[in-house]
């Protein structure tokens, strides 16, 4: 009876609800993952805590085989450290216009 639009472009990783389901007010229809830029969430030590900066680059690079480096920029890290790993996160924004990497792919990052 309705058309919902996305909000990005990219391709549904999980559907929460089936046609002609009823959907709760804080309740979700499907999960969309944006491949172009992909969310990269890196979790480092508290020792690294000093060293990193909005807009730094980092070189990603994917495992597996032919996984090429990659230039990708810190958009956000948290102003916190996480008392139980003693680690905080960092998240990279990297282009992906050619949709090489793939979402949910293991990576190395190595910041400058």
């Amino acid at each position: 009876m309705r058309r919902i639009p996305s909000p990005i472009d990219g391709i549904i990783a999980e559907r929460h609800l089936d046609p002609g389901e009823y959907l709760r007010d804080d309740g979700k229809i499907v999960t969309i993952v944006s491949l172009d830029p992909p969310r990269v969430d890196v979790f480092l030590p508290q020792a690294a805590y000093p060293e990193i900066h909005l807009g730094q680059l980092a070189e990603i690079t994917p495992e597996g085989p032919g996984g090429a480096p990659a230039s990708a920029l810190v958009t956000a890290f948290d102003q916190t450290i996480d008392a139980a790993s003693a680690t905080f996160r960092v998240r990279l924004e990297l282009p992906n216009p050619d949709r090489r990497i793939i979402a949910g792919t293991r990576c190395n990052a190595r910041f400058q």
